[in-house]
């Protein structure tokens, strides 16, 4: 079996929690060759598509996009889509609203996600969203990948460190929920609050604030291992977009060791601490950093029963085996 997975950049995170990441495990388990390409390097023709059993596309949006799946279609190959975000429902705030609110993007979307054999997603709530175009989803989490890191991971000592992770895509989150973020900076100056992906120039100037710039993603876990946080906060306004979002925040904080504050809606998630609002936000953060539970093997415990890539995969496999 040879499958072909195509990608906007491997080496971006989605590709790593869903396509380049999870490749090496899965071909082990389907005795299968699986290519994963950047769109940029890979020539959509017949010539090129005809060596594959399975093409999946991830992300698709784009009127090229279209033209690949009619392709692919009229050339009998199973068309498998995923998508790991609402593209229906990018709030104004994001950098990539422009691109994907444009009419003709939302119809080649709907388009794309018609033509599809199946689409994998990364959650209930963004199952949902793409039911009204295709009546095969199937929900494939994100999942910590233990063939790339070992989850018997040996921590350091608990620093007092407060760590929030993620890019310009969370302005308004990080903005929404700036008054309580601020206050704790102010008050708790035995405390360092690092930000790594994006710098809060809305922020308070204040010396145990800093800022770790985007890495790659090796020298990412490797970072978090390092910087040994107590907390790993992951505040997201309460809208339909984030709703859909997948909690790989938790994932990560946990693989470092750390009490994570996160959405109430994600459930109820072992040893952690939620909120569902500005005011359970502060609480949360307030327990965190004053009382210090931390409840980490839980959340750790429940990630290796659960959320581990060697065994999701065998949803993948499940999917792949249906569509030959």
């Amino acid at each position: 079996m040879r499958i072909l997975m195509l990608t906007m950049d491997k080496r971006y995170a989605v590709s790593f929690y869903r396509a380049a990441g999870i490749v090496r495990d899965l071909e082990k388990k389907l005795h299968a060759t699986i290519d994963v390409y950047s769109w940029a390097d890979f020539l959509f023709d017949w010539t090129s598509l005809m060596r594959y059993d399975i093409v999946m596309l991830q992300r698709g949006f784009q009127g090229i996009h279209v033209v690949l799946c009619k392709k692919i279609k009229r050339l009998g190959i199973p068309l498998w889509l995923d998508f790991d975000d609402d593209l229906f429902n990018v709030p104004p705030e994001n950098k990539a609203w422009a691109t994907y609110n444009d009419p003709e993007v939302q119809k080649d979307i709907f388009t794309i996600s018609s033509l599809a054999d199946v689409i994998s997603v990364t959650t209930e709530d963004l199952k949902v969203a793409f039911s009204k175009y295709n009546d095969n989803i199937v929900v494939i989490p994100n999942a910590f990948n233990d063939f790339m890191f070992d989850i018997d991971r040996v921590l350091p000592e608990r620093n007092k460190t407060v760590l929030w992770r993620g890019s310009d895509t969370h302005v308004y989150d990080l903005m929404y929920y700036n008054a309580p973020l601020d206050s704790y900076i102010k008050e708790h100056q035995d405390h360092q609050f690092i930000f790594m992906g994006f710098n809060p120039w809305f922020s308070t100037n204040s010396p145990n604030l800093k800022f770790i710039k985007t890495l790659d993603i090796q020298d990412y876990f490797d970072m978090g291992i390092k910087i040994a946080p107590s907390v790993v906060h992951v505040p997201l306004h309460d809208n339909i977009f984030n709703r859909s979002k997948s909690n790989i925040a938790f994932i990560e904080g946990s693989y470092w060791g750390a009490t994570c504050i996160i959405p109430e809606w994600w459930g109820k998630l072992p040893g952690t601490l939620t909120y569902n609002d500005v005011d359970s936000y502060h609480e949360a953060m307030e327990v965190a950093i004053t009382n210090n539970p931390n409840q980490n093997k839980q959340s750790w415990d429940y990630i290796k029963k659960n959320l581990l890539a060697s065994k999701v995969n065998n949803q993948r496999c499940k999917l792949i085996k249906s569509l030959i």
